[in-house]
């Protein structure tokens, strides 16, 4: 379904952008089973994290334009692939954006599924109108809100549950 970038070493597994996050709350998506931690110590350069801002939205740009919606846009959607030539080094400019699973065209007749979970950690990419009781029709809008919330992490090279104050602080200090 999905075509490898040509920079890309087949032989190397693709890098969530979430798990190349600095974090000082992992343990929440590890719970749901959504993570495996890479790591990287270094910041990536501001013109690497420039070049993947400006491919996802292109990307989201891109869905929106021929009327559909993703409906999980967070960064455990993007994935990252390691160059072949070189000592691995992540190709920032060539993101891939998966997850589509309840994604749908953007029609009056389509019918969306309801996929809120109180519980799940994706609440924190959710535009807080999804975050509701009752069950609110998902628009373009909502994606280009959580387009905004991941750009943030990239902008902060942080990821989004560190920012997310409901934490106690002795929880924080476990996982470090």
């Amino acid at each position: 379904v999905y075509s490898l970038p040509d920079s890309a070493d087949p032989s190397r597994e693709p890098i969530s952008l979430y798990s190349l996050l600095p974090t000082t709350s992992r343990h929440n998506l590890e719970t749901f089973g959504m993570t495996k931690h890479i790591g990287r110590n270094t910041l990536p350069t501001l013109g690497e994290r420039y070049r993947l801002a400006h491919a996802l939205a292109d990307g989201v740009l891109s869905l929106l334009s021929v009327s559909w919606v993703h409906k999980s846009l967070c960064s455990w959607n993007i994935l990252l692939f390691r160059f072949h030539t070189g000592q691995g080094t992540i190709d920032f400019s060539r993101p891939l954006i998966v997850g589509f699973g309840v994604s749908r065209r953007e029609k009056p007749e389509e019918i969306t599924i309801d996929t809120r979970d109180p519980e799940s950690p994706l609440r924190l990419w959710q535009h807080p109108d999804l975050r509701g009781s009752a069950h609110v029709r998902f628009q373009p809008k909502y994606d280009i809100y959580s387009l905004g919330l991941v750009l943030f992490e990239i902008a902060m090279w942080q990821d989004l549950p560190s920012f997310d104050g409901r934490e106690d602080l002795q929880d924080r200090k476990s996982v470090v």
